[in-house]
């Protein structure tokens, strides 16, 4: 802006004026929010004047987890399963899905944020702070020509525009040869973070042959599918063969509801399934019990010093809004009993807490029952007795003497055995003296149906 005020026009300087400009953002901007500022001066330099304009950055992603699906000309595939997330920390702005460019003749795309539908020719969904999947299926039509297509998927918001590539594989069914895939065991409706889990998919086919089977478990980034048997898999006319699905969560997955696809091919290629509905299942929070202590030493009749126990939520990062309540259900000796600080139900949140137990145990903590050894000697000597009566009664008043000493010694030889003999200090039994006894003492803490158990030594000396 240039020119100088003129103060002998006064009405003309307090004329408003606008100031138009042009800001052209870099593609490789990273989105965050921005403050542009704007200075106007006079060309003498005075006055001055300074204008802080914020600016917002935003963008989107567009992934498919499914890279391909196949079909029979005249049929409709299975979902192929899409995400739109934002960038940075959110995208506000409206998504439309749409295929661009790639389908045969006679096909269509349709689109569900369901993956049982409605479906319609597009969709649109607005990200926000989340990822947002989105399903996509494609109509072909019996005039369809056999062959593989790449099918240009588009994400459209305003000026901006994402696309990826899928797989329309179009392929002519062998006459007569068809199989179809059943759920015979599901995964629990709710299950806990690096648990594993097990479900089972039936494969009934009208041809005897073999397929392949792959597992589609991207939805949830660090789990581990296995597939059993091992491809190639066998199959016969009329007999239904059972697949296993093995899934390990990771530790560190979100808790919330997830999808696990199965695709089922001819060792051809043709015919192919994926199975629908997939097998899903919802992870819900959990926690985790921990102790910075393995073990205490004590007295009996004493209490221990502190085990640091820990409450925290699994995975890290993420809340448990439930009651712990803590116990020592197995391990402890007679008479000693757990003792936590503070002492109500604990609720983890999505900072985990801290919580002291002490064990008391009492001055018989450690005494234990004479032992097999010893038992062994007391009937020994039991077993002597009748053979000393008989032998006492058939002998003279000398030899009485003479066998009274004897039995005096073998008595005396008795009790020194018995002073020799050792005793037990394993977990599961007493000690005496200055032996220790250690004893694996089982802590438990319990929130609903929801249960994780520790093991902590308990020394008694």
């Amino acid at each position: 802006m240039s020119g100088r005020r003129n103060d002998g026009d006064a009405a003309d300087a307090r004329d408003p004026s606008e100031l138009s400009s042009a800001l052209g953002v870099p593609i490789s901007a990273t989105p965050a929010t921005y403050t542009i500022i704007l200075t106007v001066a006079d060309s003498s330099g005075q006055p001055n004047y300074t204008v802080h304009l914020p600016i917002t950055v935003q963008d989107f992603s567009l992934t498919s987890a499914t890279s391909a699906e196949t079909v029979s000309p005249g049929q409709t595939t299975g979902p192929y399963n899409l995400t739109i997330q934002p960038v940075g920390a959110s995208f506000t702005g409206a998504v439309t899905l749409s295929c661009s460019a790639g389908l045969p003749a006679g096909a269509n795309c349709l689109f569900s944020q369901s993956v049982t539908g409605p479906w319609t020719p597009s969709v649109t969904v607005t990200p926000g702070t989340t990822s947002v999947p989105v399903w996509m299926t494609i109509s072909t039509s019996s005039t369809s020509s056999a062959g593989t297509y790449p099918i240009t998927v588009t994400g459209t918001s305003g000026s901006l525009s994402h696309s990826i590539t899928v797989s329309l594989i179009l392929t002519t069914t062998l006459a007569g040869q068809a199989f179809s895939l059943a759920v015979t065991q599901a995964f629990p409706a709710t299950v806990t973070a690096g648990s594993s889990q097990t479900a089972r998919v039936s494969i009934t086919a009208n041809y005897s042959g073999s397929v392949n089977a792959t597992c589609d478990a991207s939805a949830m980034p660090g789990a581990i599918c296995t597939l059993s048997p091992a491809n190639p898999i066998a199959i016969s006319a009329k007999a239904a063969v059972t697949m296993t699905v093995t899934l390990a969560l990771p530790n560190t997955a979100a808790p919330k509801a997830y999808n696990i696809g199965i695709t089922v091919a001819d060792s051809s290629g043709a015919p192919s399934h994926t199975l629908q509905p997939p097998l899903g299942f919802t992870l819900i929070e959990d926690f985790s019990l921990t102790s910075a202590t393995p073990s205490q030493t004590v007295t009996p009749g004493q209490t221990t010093g502190a085990y640091q126990l820990s409450v925290a939520p699994n995975p890290p990062g993420y809340t448990f809004s439930g009651a712990v309540t803590l116990s020592c259900p197995s391990g402890l000796p007679g008479g000693a009993e757990c003792l936590f600080s503070p002492s109500a139900p604990q609720i983890p949140g999505n900072s985990g807490v801290s919580v002291v137990m002490t064990i008391s145990t009492s001055s018989t903590t450690a005494s234990s029952p004479p032992s097999a050894s010893h038992r062994s000697i007391f009937y020994a000597l039991w077993l002597l007795l009748p053979g000393i009566a008989i032998s006492w009664l058939s002998r003279s008043s000398r030899k009485r003497m003479s066998a009274l000493g004897s039995i005096a010694a073998m008595f005396l030889f008795a009790a020194s055995l018995l002073s020799c003999a050792g005793v037990s200090n394993g977990g599961s039994g007493g000690g005496s003296g200055s032996n220790p006894t250690t004893y694996e003492i089982t802590v438990t803490g319990t929130s609903g149906a929801l249960s994780h158990s520790i093991t902590v030594q308990l020394v008694v000396q």
